[in-house]
């Protein structure tokens, strides 16, 4: 909405005055960034406490070099798609979150209630162990084991660089192609910004590095600065980075202008947009069967753990 009023010729000060007044319930937050704004403070930094670090400097770069306007635009597209994708993601929960509970209810009724009693009954039959089942021991002592891997996972997490982690995310399994589209996207817009402005590659380096430590075009400007200051090629970087796309340096060999070079990154990312927005529907339509795979394996192995004790009792009495 800010990028529509803004393009019908509203300034940035009366369009937050008019959000005030079209979103009553939001009037506390709109009337302290108006006051901030009269107060000669940017909407990047008054927006500062309410957004992510990444979408925060993508807003400042905008708003400092006057492409604020399509800059909300494309913020205002991506949180529309996420917030899209949350609701989606939710109703296709629903249903596989209610077998996963119901599953849960039977497996705790197996543990308190039919697993001792099938092991009482084969001590009474004096089955070997070898022929016992011990399915509730093996669930706790499984259990245990993925909450502490859990817990020291989150603990190495939370000590990650921005970097290491940008570039973990990258790797994952299934989710990663949807992190790499939407860091070509993030990435390649922020540069395209810059260049369109006269901004040299070794100028958005010196200027990128006094940003917050935890950004990421901060850590990534740095890293390729201090390539750049070893005599390696800025292409051999953006090659080995999985979250930066190879068609970069292809546009950085191509020889053009700073202008004229931003011009295309600015098309460019675009596409890397409705690419990311694609992969985010390619991997909601695999949630849900991926997740009744999971329950029909839960099924089975409930079923196993009941009738193999009886099968090995009834083995032993013949």
């Amino acid at each position: 909405m800010m990028h529509d009023l803004l393009t019908v010729g509203f300034s940035l000060q009366h369009a937050v005055q008019f959000s005030q007044r079209a979103y009553p319930k939001q009037a506390s937050f709109f009337s302290g960034i108006d006051r901030q704004l009269q107060s000669g403070r940017l909407l990047a930094d008054a927006l500062k406490p309410y957004v992510k670090i990444e979408l925060y400097y993508q807003l400042l770069l905008a708003e400092q070099h006057g492409s604020l306007s399509v800059t909300l635009k494309e913020i205002g597209q991506f949180l529309q798609v996420q917030a899209q994708q949350r609701r989606q993601l939710k109703s296709l929960l629903e249903y596989p979150l209610i077998l996963l509970l119901m599953l849960g209810m039977i497996l705790g009724a197996l543990l308190i209630f039919v697993f001792p009693e099938l092991r009482s009954w084969q001590q009474e039959n004096q089955l070997n162990s070898s022929a016992q089942w011990p399915l509730g021991e093996t669930l706790i002592v499984v259990g245990s084991t993925f909450l502490i891997y859990g817990l020291l996972g989150i603990r190495h997490w939370r000590h990650m660089t921005t970097l290491k982690k940008v570039r973990r995310q990258c790797r994952w399994p299934l989710f990663g192609k949807i992190f790499r589209d939407y860091y070509d996207y993030y990435l390649t817009s922020n540069l395209a910004v810059l260049l369109k402005h006269g901004f040299s590659l070794h100028e958005i380096c010196q200027l990128t590095s006094r940003f917050d430590d935890d950004s990421l075009l901060h850590q990534v400007g740095q890293m390729a600065y201090e390539l750049g200051s070893q005599g390696k090629q800025l292409t051999d970087f953006i090659l080995s980075m999985p979250f930066l796309p190879d068609e970069l340096a292809i546009f950085i060999n191509r020889g053009l202008s700073n202008e004229q070079l931003g011009q295309e990154l600015t098309i460019f990312s675009r596409l890397r947009f409705k690419k990311f927005r694609q992969s985010t529907m390619h991997i909601l339509v695999l949630v849900q069967p991926v997740l009744f795979i999971l329950i029909a394996a839960g099924i089975v192995s409930m079923y196993l753990s009941i009738l193999l004790p009886i099968y090995y009792s009834l083995q032993e009495v013949y």
